[in-house]
């Protein structure tokens, strides 16, 4: 680095001698400026807010689901992703993102053609939407679609319906209400647990959160 060359430094807010020095960093600011420029053109492209409203619209309920995995946010999660893979869902979709990108965005436009090198098996165009509505249609269901594969990826399995009924076992033994132990549970652990001391245990389990002073999610509502 030259000896006269000045990066970017900080204001900090106790040593005067370096406020100066920042202010004085032109060099550094034009970069900064520069870069600033970039990300602020990308965020008044259409595309770029298109992608943002669409990764809150998924992202939003599959960050509840990591956040409880409780069986009802599963059920509830993998019916509103299948709901969104419509016609009709997605013109309410790009009809709302229009609406609320008047002042922030250009209009929805199509990307340029662009053609791959042949040394990448390319030399052909791509493919050729015939309006935006249809190129960002794609990339609307390709995300649902990916998704959805992996919800049912992690959540369609034999296992994962021992453990829904293991919690749904514990949450009615916590409300006090009477207990089944269901066959997927007996089953599977028939060498570890017995049974009977369980059932035993489950009964007593609303007397020992009282005591423990924990409240459930039902009195703290109540």
């Amino acid at each position: 680095m030259k000896p006269d060359t000045q990066n970017l430094r900080t204001l900090c807010p106790t040593r005067w001698t370096v406020r100066t020095g920042a202010l004085k960093s032109d060099k550094s600011h034009d970069e900064c400026g520069r870069k600033a420029g970039g990300i602020l053109a990308m965020l008044e492209k259409f595309s770029t807010y298109f992608g943002l409203r669409l990764a809150y619209l998924v992202f939003y309920p599959t960050e509840q689901l990591s956040k409880t995995l409780q069986a009802s946010a599963v059920v509830v999660t993998q019916a509103f992703i299948p709901q969104q893979r419509s016609d009709e869902a997605f013109d309410s979709f790009l009809k709302s993102v229009i609406e609320a990108s008047k002042d922030l965005t250009e209009g929805p436009q199509l990307p340029r053609q662009r053609r791959l090198p042949k040394r990448l098996g390319g030399g052909d165009t791509e493919h050729a939407f015939e309006s935006p509505s249809e190129y960002y249609r794609k990339q609307y269901f390709e995300v649902l679609d990916l998704l959805n594969n992996e919800l049912s990826c992690r959540f369609d399995q034999s296992d994962f319906g021992v453990v829904m009924d293991m919690e749904k076992l514990l949450v009615a033994a916590a409300s006090g209400k009477q207990v089944m132990l269901h066959s997927s549970v007996t089953s599977l652990y028939a060498e570890d647990f017995d049974f009977d001391s369980l059932r035993a245990q489950l009964s007593m389990l609303p007397v020992t959160i009282k005591t423990s002073g924990i409240q459930t999610k039902s009195e703290k509502t109540s």
